[in-house]
């Protein structure tokens, strides 16, 4: 979770990562403080699933939350 924004783990890896098992690109470059959200919060079962059932609430085309078609015709 929140990983990756500088791109340093290759799409082939970070496609199949485990969303609550990601690798820690942060310790890659020396920061090593803590991360409650990334850690602890996740596990706690309440909020492992409801952060699984946001996830598939947003990528559910039905639900228009997550759509370029709404993006564009919002934005564009």
């Amino acid at each position: 979770m929140g990983t990756n924004w500088d791109g340093e783990l290759p799409y082939d890896e970070s496609i199949n990562q485990d969303i609550f098992n990601t690798k820690n690109l942060t310790a890659n470059w020396g920061d090593s403080s803590p991360q409650p959200l990334v850690n602890e919060v996740p596990a706690a079962e309440k909020y492992r699933e409801l952060y699984a059932q946001h996830l598939e609430d947003y990528v559910l085309p039905a639900n228009r939350l997550f759509l370029w078609s709404e993006y564009e015709a919002k934005f564009d």
